[in-house]
Order: structure tokens, then sequence, then C-alpha cells
């Protein structure tokens, strides 16, 4: 049988690695959720970044739309002028 003294320094030995167990699992833990926001922040730039293109892009259509416009107002006076 162990003598009280050799129990006593097992259960030590034993509290001391589920506390480094423990300290092992929080910081994989803080690692991963760091990470994790990392990757959501990168998300939310990525998105952000595509709506302000399709914002461009939406405003590019309508500058350009209202360039035809105008050029199509404009080609249609020359021809009446044209036919007058």
């Amino acid at each position: 049988m162990r003598s009280p003294r050799l129990r006593e320094l097992a259960e030590k030995e034993k509290e001391g690695k589920k506390q480094a167990q423990n300290e092992q699992k929080r910081a994989y833990r803080e690692e991963t959720s760091s990470s994790l926001q990392k990757v959501i922040q990168l998300d939310k730039d990525r998105n952000a970044k595509r709506n302000r293109r399709a914002l461009l892009t939406e405003d590019k259509k309508k500058e350009i739309t209202e360039k035809r416009r105008l050029a199509y107002k404009k080609g249609k006076k020359e021809i009446s002028l044209l036919l007058a």
C-alpha cells in the first residue's frame, strides 16, 4: 500500500495536470475565438466592399442610362431638324 505522503503527492500531481489541461483548453478557446472574430471581420469587410461596388455599379448604370437618354433626345432633335 501507498503511504499517505505518496498518495498526497500523486493527488497534487493529478491536480497539476488537470490545471495544465484547463489552461491549454482556455488558451485554445481564446485563440479560436479570436481567429473566428478575425474571419467574421474579414467577411464583413468583404461584404462591405462588395456592397460599395454594387452601389457604384448602380450609380454607373444610372449615369450611362442618363447619357443614353440624352443622346437619344439629341439624335431625335437632329433627325427632326434634317427632316424639316
